[in-house]
This record gives structure tokens, C-alpha cells and sequence, in this order.
């Protein structure tokens, strides 16, 4: 785990009351439990092991499925003012909050380092939110795509203004466009 990851991590658990605490204690005990340990390698085949991470894996994917329903926008969802899911192996989609153009973090190392760390073959950014961006932010899009493996980054939801500084800017063979947008 990166040390932006602990660092999230951290600021989870400390903002967690004591109810939720032993909630996620518990829930996570029991998801994991299912996990082969050092004591009892090999007692199982890997179909029956399988079968059972997935069966006890079910409580936190329908928390995972909770959670995926908070806005990224909300000012307490996230130290990052972006979210990032992972729909598909190999695909990152990054969605953007209005808070990117401010966030003091933009240069910093964990600025990045996630993408470097999630090593994805796609980076899909989502800028629905966003109705106009600043030149900071398109250059940190444009150190993003120079991290990814094909050295582009493909945009969906784009405002038309957005759009339209990405052609001015002759970067919308980095930030890829979806065929059509106006």
C-alpha cells in the first residue's frame, strides 16, 4: 500500500465513531476469515477455497456498492477532490469534483504517485462536474497521460467549453475525445 493509500486510510478510520468502528471491525473479520492463512496451506482445493473467499467476499461488495453512491463532490467523501473506480481490470476511471482546480495537492507527489501505483493499461477521466477547468489542471491531465502505458488519457463527459480549450490546445491527441463531441 503507497502511502497516499495510508494516508486515506488513516483519515477513514479516524473519522469513524465507535459504532462504525466495530462495525467495519467485524464485517472485515468476517470477510477475511475466509482467506487461506500460513497455518493450513494447501488443506483445501482451489475450487472449494474460491468458492468460499467468494461467498464471504458478498458483505463488502454490497458495501462497496453502498458507498459508490456518495457524490465525489461531497467536501467529506475524499482527501482527493477525484474519485477513482476500477470498472474493469486494467481501466482506471478517474471522476473529477470542481475542487481539482484548488486542491493544494495538484503538484504534489501523491498528485500522481496513485496512477503510478495502480500501473492501469486505460485511464478514463470523467468531467461531468466540471464546467470550465484551468491550465493547471489540464497540465496535471497531461502529466497523468505521460504515466499511463499508451500516453493518453480518454475524456468522457467534457463540457463544451472544455472541449473546445482541449482542441485549441491541440491536446486532445493525449486527452482523447469521445468521437462527436461538439
Amino acid at each position: 500500500m503507497g502511502g497516499l493509500q495510508e494516508d486515506e486510510v488513516a483519515f477513514f478510520a479516524g473519522r469513524l465513531d465507535e459504532h462504525q468502528r466495530v462495525y467495519l471491525h467485524r464485517l472485515l473479520g468476517e470477510c477475511l476469515s475466509s482467506l487461506p492463512g500460513d497455518a493450513h496451506p494447501g488443506d483445501a482445493d482451489a475450487a472449494h477455497q474460491l468458492a468460499l473467499i467468494r461467498d464471504h467476499m458478498q458483505p463488502l461488495i454490497r458495501l462497496l456498492g453502498c458507498l459508490r453512491q456518495f457524490q465525489v463532490n461531497d467536501e467529506g467523501s475524499d482527501i482527493r477532490p477525484f474519485g477513482v473506480q476500477l470498472p474493469e481490470p486494467g481501466h482506471a476511471l478517474v471522476t473529477l469534483s470542481p475542487r481539482i482546480a484548488n486542491w493544494k495537492g495538484l503538484w504534489n507527489r501523491e498528485g500522481t504517485e496513485w496512477l503510478t501505483t495502480l500501473n492501469p493499461a486505460r485511464v478514463t477521466v470523467d468531467m461531468r462536474r466540471l464546467t470550465d477547468t484551468s491550465s493547471t489542471v489540464i497540465a496535471w491531465l497531461v502529466t497523468l497521460a505521460g504515466k499511463t502505458a499508451g500516453g493518453r488519457i480518454h475524456v468522457i463527459n467534457p463540457s463544451t467549453r472544455i472541449a473546445g480549450s482541449l482542441r485549441i490546445l491541440r491536446l486532445d491527441h493525449l486527452l482523447v475525445l469521445p468521437p462527436g463531441t461538439p
